[in-house]
Order: C-alpha cells, then structure tokens, then sequence
C-alpha cells in the first residue's frame, strides 16, 4: 500500500466532482503526450520528472517545460525581446535550456 493510499484512507462514497474532473483532464494530457498512466494507488510514476521539448509554431519556434509529462510551462515567443519576438530553433534550445536551471534553483530552495 502507498503512502498516499494510506493517508486517504477508506474512499468517502461521494468525491468532489471538480477533482474528478481535474484529474481527468491530467490523465487525458498525459495520455496524448506519451506519458504512462498513474498506478492503482494514484501515484505518479513521473511526478518528478521534468524536461522541456522543442516544438514548431507556425511562426518559429517554442519550447515547453513539462512536469510530470504534462506542459507546466508554455513560451511561444522570446523571453528576452520585447514584443511577439519569434525565436529560432536555436534560441528555443537556449531558453529551454536555461528555463530548467531555473527551474531546477527554484524547486532546490534558490541554490
């Protein structure tokens, strides 16, 4: 048993519908970017996964950093550049790149 199965304890015959519907919308997200499916107990078996990937907009690129294979963050333009900047691919590589450090600092405490 999990610790988050043991934590729930026994189901309560009535959830909360807008957990339902928000785990769902997860699981669905999940499923569409390739990412595996949570175990009987509810848990994450990419919780602390985090990477980015590069994708392709109709007007450059972008990248996303993904959490738990699901899109946490979405930059379509260029940070750094005032305005809709679009940014190549090689710039997207450089942001995403130093988004996960950041990332990485603040999940860590700043260090």
């Amino acid at each position: 048993m999990s610790i988050l199965s043991k934590l729930r304890g026994p189901r309560a015959a009535v959830t909360d519908p807008v957990t339902d519907i928000r785990m769902a919308e997860i699981e669905q997200i999940r499923h569409a970017n390739g990412g595996p499916e949570m175990d009987a107990d509810g848990n994450d078996p990419m919780s602390r996964t985090v990477y980015a990937r590069i994708v392709d907009r109709p007007h450059g690129f972008g990248y996303e950093i993904c959490v738990g294979g699901v899109p946490a963050i979405m930059q379509d333009f260029h940070p750094d550049k005032d305005g809709n900047a679009p940014m190549t691919e090689e710039e997207a590589k450089a942001a995403a790149d130093k988004a996960l450090g950041e990332y990485g600092r603040a999940r860590d405490g700043g260090n």
